[in-house]
């Protein structure tokens, strides 16, 4: 979905949700705007998280020191944590191998 088409879905959302102040699970609030609008398409579900320029970065550099060693036959080797908070989204990318972690969050653009 394009960012505009989003950011404007998002504030209809939030104008809807302050007029609708007694919903008081804001999943169940969502949804409800959703299918009112008749927006309940698969389409619209997809959660997508994205690294910045400078996260990617970071996390290539952290890469290049880490051992290398066999992650098995479909890999899993490393597992991407995305955790959306009231401040902004925390991002840690963990070695699944030898259990090391890199923070990633941008806690400057909170």
């Amino acid at each position: 979905m394009l960012f505009s088409k989003r950011l404007k879905l998002e504030k209809e959302y939030r104008k809807w949700l302050k007029k609708n102040s007694e919903a008081k699970d804001e999943v169940l609030s969502c949804i409800t705007f959703l299918d009112k609008q008749g927006l309940l398409k698969e389409d619209v579900f997809p959660i997508e998280f994205n690294l910045d320029m400078k996260q990617f970065k970071k996390l290539q550099e952290w890469k290049k020191k880490q051992k290398k060693d066999y992650a098995g036959a479909i890999g899993g080797e490393y597992t991407y944590s995305f955790t959306q908070t009231g401040l902004g989204t925390v991002v840690v990318v963990k070695n699944n191998i030898f259990n090391k972690e890199i923070d990633l969050t941008d806690y400057e653009g909170w």
